[in-house]
């Protein structure tokens, strides 16, 4: 306990001790770089860079991810969003806000190598008074490596539904590491919130981890009273191939589905799980 106080006192000199000369890689500053994932033509560009200039980026990254609007502002947005789109009055986010889910890519290109930023990063996602900054250090954990895994175990069931979002999709960068949070992944499938029970459908088909647990959980998504988790269930399930056999019977009670995105979905699984099964469902 003692030494991950120590840590998290280090992180934050780290933080506090930010160069007065931005780090630079070939001409352009960090900040330049970072911006660049803006375009995806340009991102490889500030993958290759962020990494040459290293460790070094680490106290500006974590400056950035804790950009937060201004509460007036969020209220604005959100007021504007529920005016029609023909009679809406233009909304730019700031470049700070814009540069602050970048920086979150950063960490991506520099993987284990940030592996300084951990505490730091875990004090930001367990600070329950500041989501946007919170959500983008747990999104930055899963690019650290098997050691986020359980700060990342713990944020699945925070009670933030921006944190279990971002660390479902956190989970999904560990790889084969991950399979401890599989339990967990798949009682997100009932979570309240939306994004979160659709965010885990699609991890536990991209993970393919412990295939008897995840296939029998997806299946009975296929029954949540919410269209988009049938939709994406239905997805994973086909990413199983041929180990999903065993949800064949119930996405065929689908093929008829009155939802056509359900219909579609359901019919590109059956071919993945088995090319033969359409033809005898339809005799």
């Amino acid at each position: 306990m003692l030494i991950f106080a120590l840590g998290i006192v280090v992180a934050g000199l780290v933080v506090a001790f930010i160069p007065s000369r931005e780090a630079s890689y070939a001409g352009k500053r960090l900040s330049e770089w970072v911006d660049g994932y803006a375009t995806r033509s340009s991102s490889g560009e500030s993958d290759e860079a962020i990494r040459h200039i290293g460790t070094n980026a680490i106290p500006y990254l974590l400056k950035w991810i804790q950009y937060e609007t201004p509460g007036w502002k969020s209220v604005l947005s959100e007021r504007l969003h529920r005016i029609p789109v023909g009679r809406r009055l233009a909304w730019e986010p700031h470049e700070r806000e814009f540069r602050a889910s970048w920086a979150v890519l950063a960490f991506r290109a520099l993987g284990s190598e940030a592996k300084q930023a951990f505490p730091e990063l875990c004090r930001l996602m367990n600070n329950p008074d500041r989501g946007g900054p919170a959500a983008r250090a747990t999104a930055a954990l899963g690019f650290l490596g098997k050691d986020a895994l359980q700060p990342l175990m713990r944020a699945l069931t925070n009670k933030d539904a921006r944190i279990r979002v971002s660390a479902v999709s956190a989970v999904s960068f560990l790889n084969t590491n991950a399979r401890p949070a599989v339990p967990l992944l798949i009682q997100s499938l009932n979570d309240p919130d939306l994004f979160v029970a659709v965010r885990a459908t699609m991890v536990l088909g991209e993970l393919k981890l412990e295939p008897d647990l995840a296939i029998s959980a997806l299946t009975n998504s296929l029954q949540d009273p919410r269209g988009s988790v049938r939709v994406y269930a239905a997805r994973a399930l086909g990413r199983f191939g041929n180990e999903a056999r065993q949800a064949l019977p119930a996405l065929a009670n689908h093929l008829a589905d009155s939802d056509r995105s359900m219909r579609n979905a359901v019919t590109n699984a059956i071919r993945e799980i088995d090319p033969g099964a359409l033809a005898r469902a339809a005799r």
